[in-house]
């Protein structure tokens, strides 16, 4: 089996996800904590557009990983939410999905919780295309 990672870096759209009083403003993945923080929200939603990768063969999958995933957090693709695989130990957290629309839309909402000392990058995300090999 061989696997092809497509990091999901951004653009990505930030916005407060209970109100509109503070504007959305795009951000790039990884983005440190105290960026996040920034919208002035304790709630948030990333979403982000992303084409489906070109050559998927019928024996590919395809899968959503994100690092880090924060407890709680909400991950939806073209309006419906994912359901998790089982964990991983290197701290990812894993989403099947189904057959990609041409054009996508993602979105993962979630609590900020207080700054993190050192306020270190999080939001490594990717498609990872797993393909069995004849």
């Amino acid at each position: 089996m061989t696997a092809h990672r497509i990091r999901l870096r951004g653009p990505w759209l930030l916005e407060p996800a209970a109100s509109a009083e503070r504007p959305a403003r795009t951000v790039r993945l990884p983005a440190r904590w105290g960026e996040l923080l920034e919208i002035g929200t304790h709630r948030v939603r990333l979403s982000r557009r992303f084409h489906r990768p070109t050559n998927l063969g019928p024996s590919d999958r395809v899968s959503l990983v994100v690092d880090e995933l924060p407890e709680g957090a909400e991950v939806s693709l073209n309006g419906e939410r994912l359901g998790l695989q089982a964990g991983d130990p290197a701290g990812r957290t894993i989403f099947p999905t189904r057959a990609l629309e041409p054009t996508n839309l993602l979105t993962l909402e979630f609590e900020i919780g207080p700054k993190p000392a050192g306020d270190e990058p999080w939001g490594d995300v990717a498609l990872l295309i797993s393909s069995s090999l004849p």
